[in-house]
């Protein structure tokens, strides 16, 4: 069974500790180095790879979010963990697999492992090429999305639940629903104005973000 080289960058000992139990219980995984600053993770991530980073946000020096915009590491798959929503939006844009908040429970972990497994499957057999950009750029440019908009698309397109989004978001139900509306609105209202297609918000929204995000798509 193939293992998934790990690097966790954790301040907090207890979070620290729980993590590593975390990922060494995990079959799949595999704990490479850890650290407990920003600045000692800028010095690994600029000389060593790993097939998944899990951060913490609030990092002493470097912030977890500045720390991937520093080593440009976009296409590596990012796990962020964190007290705070505040840093969620920058996060999704960046194209993070998820995005949780603390405390964190086994069973959350678990799924955000899940989510990272099936994305670097699909990679690895060529079904979901690092588009991220692609499609960020495509809501920003062509359909004029805002950055909170985009963040939520980028939830959506990692497969993301309405109730996971609105927690890492920070938003409630209603605030969810008007964001959809608008988004819909600017989007696929534009391509399909009388279209009489019967599938909900959320699965029309997945299908077209996947859509947007491939090489080619104009």
């Amino acid at each position: 069974m193939k293992k998934y080289e790990v690097f966790l960058a954790e301040d907090e000992p207890w979070s620290l500790s729980l993590l590593t139990g975390y990922i060494e219980s995990h079959e799949q995984l595999e704990l490479k180095d850890s650290i407990s600053s920003g600045r000692e993770a800028l010095k690994f991530l600029t000389t060593k790879k790993y097939d998944l980073l899990i951060l913490d946000i609030d990092l002493p020096y470097i912030n977890g979010v500045d720390l991937i915009k520093y080593t440009r590491r976009i296409a590596t798959h990012i796990i962020y963990i964190t007290a705070f929503s505040d840093f969620a939006i920058d996060a999704f844009n960046l194209g993070v697999v998820d995005y949780i908040l603390k405390p964190v429970s086994k069973e959350r972990f678990n799924l955000a492992i899940k989510r990272f497994i099936l994305q670097h499957r699909a990679m690895e057999l060529d079904l979901a090429p690092p588009s991220i950009e692609i499609l960020n750029t495509a809501l920003d440019e062509k359909y004029k999305l805002t950055k909170k908009q985009i963040a939520l698309c980028g939830c959506i397109y990692n497969g993301m639940s309405r109730a996971e989004i609105e927690h890492a978001l920070n938003i409630t139900p209603i605030t969810m629903k008007t964001h959809l509306n608008h988004i819909y609105m600017k989007t696929i209202d534009q391509i399909e104005p009388n279209s009489s297609n019967k599938q909900g918000k959320m699965q029309r929204l997945t299908a077209f973000l996947h859509q947007i995000a491939s090489p080619g798509y104009d």
